[in-house]
């Protein structure tokens, strides 16, 4: 990927997301995708991450956790086709996609033209195409921080709240506005506003 502006974007409870697009009936109710009592969660709604049930935990745990679960079978042809066309939204921004799985790409900015506008128009075009083409929704924010063993305490984990160009070699701090915490997904926090420096690893904070 080159050095430009990157976007990752993320499908919220993806394989969940799609599996209801089938069943509107669920909606709003405690939904896993899975198997059996010896299975694992391969993916929880919101509804149901409320009760504490995650990918990943035994269904057996989940179903202790929220009695009220309800267990849909998974759907790989689905979870293939929806995939797809939502790789096929983000190639029509720019050519340089690099999926990272099914639900989850980096997508390099640099060649978008001006047509285009800043990330933030971008990103807000993806969310909208991707919901009224697909009936899921994503996530929009800067890469996810690469690991470092000096990384400081308090610093934000998985998307930081500022857009920064890629690989940036220059000591110095290049001045971003921030955009909202945790990615377009999630509501922003009030504090969250001016401007911050978005040098690697002095990602911005959030008090």
């Amino acid at each position: 990927m080159s050095r430009g502006w990157v976007m990752h974007v993320d499908m919220d409870a993806f394989y969940a997301a799609v599996s209801l697009l089938e069943r509107p009936d669920l909606r709003g109710l405690p939904v896993v995708v899975g198997g059996g009592w010896r299975s694992v969660v391969l993916a929880a709604t919101y509804e149901a991450r409320a009760y504490g049930v995650r990918s990943g935990i035994p269904m057996a745990t989940a179903r202790r956790l929220c009695p009220p679960l309800v267990v849909v079978r998974p759907d790989p042809d689905s979870y293939a086709r929806v995939s797809e066309a939502v790789m096929a939204i983000f190639a029509e921004v720019t050519p340089q996609v690099e999926p990272v799985s099914m639900e989850e790409a980096f997508l390099d900015l640099s060649a978008t033209g001006r047509r285009w506008g800043g990330p933030e128009r971008i990103g807000g075009w993806i969310r909208d195409t991707v919901a009224d083409e697909q009936g899921i929704t994503c996530s929009v924010a800067p890469p996810p921080p690469r690991p470092s063993p000096r990384w400081p305490p308090g610093s934000p984990s998985r998307t930081a709240c500022g857009w920064s160009p890629a690989r940036r070699s220059s000591p110095s701090c290049t001045r971003c506005r921030w955009v909202r915490c945790g990615g377009w997904g999630s509501p922003p926090r009030p504090s969250c506003t001016g401007w911050a420096c978005t040098r690697w690893p002095s990602w911005p904070t959030c008090p």
